[in-house]
Protein backbone atom coordinates (compact mmCIF):
# COMPACT_ATOMS: atom_id res chain seq x y z
CA UNK A 1 0.00 0.00 0.00
CA UNK A 2 1.15 3.76 -1.13
CA UNK A 3 1.20 6.18 1.91
CA UNK A 4 1.14 10.00 0.08
CA UNK A 5 2.28 12.96 1.81
CA UNK A 6 0.10 15.93 1.89
CA UNK A 7 2.12 17.37 -0.89
CA UNK A 8 0.85 14.56 -3.21
CA UNK A 9 -2.83 14.30 -2.01
CA UNK A 10 -2.99 18.06 -2.84
CA UNK A 11 -1.61 17.53 -6.26
CA UNK A 12 -3.89 14.74 -6.90
CA UNK A 13 -7.36 16.49 -5.69
CA UNK A 14 -6.93 20.35 -6.32
CA UNK A 15 -9.66 19.86 -8.46
CA UNK A 16 -12.39 18.32 -6.12
CA UNK A 17 -14.11 19.85 -2.93
CA UNK A 18 -11.40 18.12 -0.66
CA UNK A 19 -9.31 19.70 2.38
CA UNK A 20 -5.76 18.16 2.85
CA UNK A 21 -4.55 19.37 5.92
CA UNK A 22 -1.42 18.41 8.13
CA UNK A 23 -3.03 19.85 11.04
CA UNK A 24 -6.11 17.97 11.44
CA UNK A 25 -6.76 19.14 15.25
CA UNK A 26 -7.70 22.41 13.78
CA UNK A 27 -9.00 21.41 10.77
CA UNK A 28 -11.49 19.42 12.53
CA UNK A 29 -12.32 21.93 15.33
CA UNK A 30 -12.87 24.27 12.34
CA UNK A 31 -15.13 21.66 10.64
CA UNK A 32 -17.18 21.27 13.66
CA UNK A 33 -17.79 25.30 14.29
CA UNK A 34 -18.60 25.60 10.67
CA UNK A 35 -20.88 22.96 10.05
CA UNK A 36 -23.70 22.91 7.58
CA UNK A 37 -26.60 20.00 8.57
CA UNK A 38 -25.61 18.36 4.91
CA UNK A 39 -21.85 18.33 5.06
CA UNK A 40 -19.89 15.20 5.88
CA UNK A 41 -16.49 15.08 7.75
CA UNK A 42 -14.33 11.91 6.05
CA UNK A 43 -11.27 11.12 8.08
CA UNK A 44 -8.85 8.57 6.59
CA UNK A 45 -5.79 7.35 7.70
CA UNK A 46 -4.23 3.83 9.78
CA UNK A 47 -6.10 2.84 12.91
CA UNK A 48 -3.57 4.39 15.13
CA UNK A 49 -4.83 7.81 13.49
CA UNK A 50 -8.33 6.97 13.40
CA UNK A 51 -8.39 6.11 17.08
CA UNK A 52 -6.66 9.15 17.61
CA UNK A 53 -8.96 11.09 16.49
CA UNK A 54 -11.68 9.19 17.65
CA UNK A 55 -10.10 10.01 21.23
CA UNK A 56 -9.87 13.45 20.05
CA UNK A 57 -13.87 13.40 19.14
CA UNK A 58 -15.17 12.17 22.19
CA UNK A 59 -13.45 14.64 24.77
Amino acid sequence: MKSYSSKELLQKFYKCDIIVSENWKSTVKEFLRQQETDEVLVITGSLYFISEVRRYLLE
